[in-house]
């Protein structure tokens, strides 16, 4: 084998590494949007909840 061969070679599984590492970073991504938009009614429920005044109440008697 000879020094451009191996050169070549490498150049090759840099570009199917770095491929391959895009395609899971684009999957990821999708997964997280599909989560975030999935999990929005409950974070919005939950912050409602935290911010009510009964809850702000509740609060402020624990902290005095």
């Amino acid at each position: 084998m000879s020094a451009r061969e191996n050169e070549q070679r490498a150049k090759e599984a840099v570009d199917k590494t770095a491929h391959n590492a895009k395609e899971e970073l684009e999957r990821l991504r999708a997964e997280y949007e599909d989560l975030k938009r999935r999990t929005q009614p409950k974070v919005q429920e939950a912050q409602s909840y935290l911010t009510s005044p009964s809850a702000i109440g509740f609060y402020q008697g624990v902290i005095v």
